[in-house]
């Protein structure tokens, strides 16, 4: 889960499994929630 502060209020964006995380501030990030909790997708 990730949140973002938008307006003075949380958004809250969840990725999971093979999504590719996508955040405002490292828009050229390119990992998925499997690699950063150190998982392997089969």
């Amino acid at each position: 889960m990730v949140l973002t502060l938008v307006d003075g209020f949380y958004e809250e964006a969840v990725f999971q499994g093979g999504d590719r995380i996508q955040l405002a501030v490292l828009p050229t990030l390119n990992l998925t929630a499997s690699q950063v909790l150190g998982s392997k997708v089969a």
